[in-house]
């Protein structure tokens, strides 16, 4: 029996009949967070050839086209604008600010990957019109508060300083954030990203995608072994700490992190040092 809605219409006919146009639409961007780990933590950016924001360091990334998927949009704009080719994980889509982009209601959906900068070779190109691998500084403020209505406000203001490795460009900014909970509940959240005045500074909401990116990488790499991605085996124990220092913005002794990461069960000895264990796939990916 063939289904009908309530005007009667079978699926081929609502089809028929379906106006697009009838219904506000969203665009939709991907955007590239790619950093090289090893020692300073850096990370690749473009500069934007075209409006809006133009003459901005930006995100690789670019409109998704009608026929694509995302990660093979992301792919492609990231070739686009610096011929580089990464193995990418998608992490987050950032769209809760109408305003984000003054061209369009437009959400991104934010894609990451390690990379060993000695591994590609960039070269600004399509919308690009350079493109640099900056050096990531950054210390942060946090502070705890009870509001006037007994609710708990997080507020943390992380001080960004970007600087090119040809020392020819710097982008200073600071995040604010704020987290308002009830609990554990999480009632409310505000980011504001200022930079400061003369300066270079980060297209559209790009400051936050960053910062996004690099809480989301000090995360997963306590439960994961991603720093092993970008080191060549057998790797020491103090190019490993390197990695992870830059990445959680902190210092280890060398016996707490040596302590640290062989109680995670991913790491084991061999001639020259240390290599991933594969047995932790089996007992950690079924």
């Amino acid at each position: 029996m063939t289904k009908v809605n309530e005007r009667g219409e079978s699926l081929e006919e609502f089809l028929r009949n379906y106006n697009a146009n009838s219904y506000p639409k969203a665009a939709i961007t991907t955007d590239a967070v790619l950093f090289d780990v090893e020692e300073q933590p850096q990370i690749l950016l473009i500069k934007r050839k075209n409006h809006p924001c133009i003459g901005q360091w930006a995100l690789p990334g670019g409109f998704l086209d009608v026929e694509e998927g995302l990660y093979q949009g992301v792919q492609r704009e990231l070739v686009e604008e610096t011929h580089v080719r990464a193995q990418l994980e998608q992490f987050y889509t950032f769209g809760d600010d109408p305003k984000r982009d003054k061209r369009d209601r437009v959400l991104t959906v934010a894609y990451t990957a390690f990379i060993k900068k000695d591994k590609v070779q960039i070269k600004a190109d399509d919308d690009a019109l350079d493109a640099k691998w900056f050096n990531i500084f950054r210390t942060e403020d946090i502070e705890t508060i009870k509001n006037s209505y007994g609710q708990t406000e997080l507020h943390r203001v992380t001080h960004y300083s970007f600087v090119s490795i040809d020392r020819s460009v710097s982008i200073i900014f600071d995040l604010h954030l704020t987290l308002v909970l009830d609990k554990i509940i999480q009632l409310s959240k505000r980011i504001e990203v200022i930079h400061k005045a003369g300066q270079e500074s980060l297209a559209f909401d790009h400051g936050e995608i960053i910062d996004n990116a690099l809480s989301y990488h000090m995360k997963k790499i306590e439960a994961e072994p991603l720093a092993l991605s970008i080191l060549d085996e057998p790797f020491s124990m103090c190019a490993l700490q390197k990695i992870y220092e830059g990445i959680q913005n902190k210092d280890y002794s060398k016996a707490e992190f040596c302590s640290k990461l062989l109680g995670k069960g991913f790491l084991k000895k061999v001639d020259g040092g240390y290599a991933f264990d594969e047995s932790w796939n089996l007992l950690n990916r079924r």
